[in-house]
């Protein structure tokens, strides 16, 4: 089955539909999988997508070819040559994230410049079936592949699995993808893989969420066709205590108490030694001759 991304038939998201990220830089492994090259990422503490209120963290990512007789996925624009995806996951909520890539030698972007070394990177030292190599591409990141601002589609397969396809494509030259493509079989029936698929189309696109300050995390959503609204998730620092907090501690409170009784032993030693002055001696005076 395919399925038909075109801007004009989708249904508008007025709802939804909301996606904001901020990926940071992260270090890739490529393992050729036969349909695809597979990508293991490094971990994150953090989870740098939102997407409709819930936090997605990548798991692994991925480049693949659809079959040119049956593809799972069309656009009514330029027929994307091969796609790049990233998975994430948010407990049993799976968001898979795809940009489409085609053959040019213009509209090369910075988004082309980095996909470009990672492709001939991979195709280098991953050219047949189960090789598995380090990739030697630095400042690394999905921020750099997918735009914020940029329009998507939303697929919804059921309701722990939504694919989101992004509208403009990444531009890589023909050399590039022709080597790829000699080392990968195509990748049939799994994009949009749904008996009924219900397809909308965000046309603001997605936003940043990178609004972390000191004390609080704030995490900036721009929903679709509605004024602009800040989502506010606050979480306080649990270091930072008050006074009467400390005071109140076991161990602060034996502490003191130490300190305390160290200053009165000085000071009892202090009076006594000068006491000692003045206490009455007897004076053993010369007699005189």
């Amino acid at each position: 089955m395919t399925i038909n991304l075109s801007s004009a038939t989708a249904e508008k998201c007025t709802t939804g539909c909301e996606l904001s990220f901020d990926f940071k830089e992260t270090n890739l492994t490529v393992g050729n999988r036969k349909n695809y090259l597979g990508f293991g990422i490094d971990p994150v503490m953090t989870p740098p997508v939102v997407y409709n209120n819930k936090k997605y963290t990548p798991v692994i990512s991925a480049v693949f070819y659809d079959a040119s007789s049956n593809p799972s996925i069309s656009y009514d624009t330029v027929p994307p040559s091969a796609f790049f995806a990233v998975i994430l996951q948010s407990g049993s909520n799976q968001l898979l994230m795809v940009i489409p890539i085609v053959e040019s030698s213009t509209n090369q972007t910075s988004a082309s410049a980095m996909l470009t070394k990672v492709l001939v990177d991979s195709v280098s030292k991953a050219p047949s079936q189960n090789i598995e190599a380090k990739l030697a591409v630095s400042d690394f990141s999905f921020q750099s592949i997918f735009p914020t601002n940029s329009p998507f589609f939303v697929i919804n397969n059921d309701n722990s699995s939504t694919n989101v396809f992004f509208k403009n494509p990444i531009s890589i030259e023909k050399t590039v993808l022709d080597d790829l493509k000699k080392i990968l079989n195509p990748l049939t029936g799994v994009l949009g893989n749904s008996t009924n698929p219900k397809v909308y189309y965000n046309e603001s696109g997605a936003g940043s969420n990178a609004l972390i300050k000191d004390e609080e995390i704030y995490i900036d959503c721009q929903p679709v066709n509605s004024s602009k609204e800040t989502i506010e998730y606050v979480t306080k620092n649990p270091l930072k205590n008050d006074l009467s907090t400390i005071l109140n501690d076991p161990t602060t409170y034996l502490i003191l108490q130490m300190i305390l009784s160290c200053i009165v032993f000085i000071v009892i030693y202090f009076i006594l030694s000068k006491g000692f002055k003045f206490i009455t001696m007897p004076q053993i005076i010369p007699t005189k001759a």
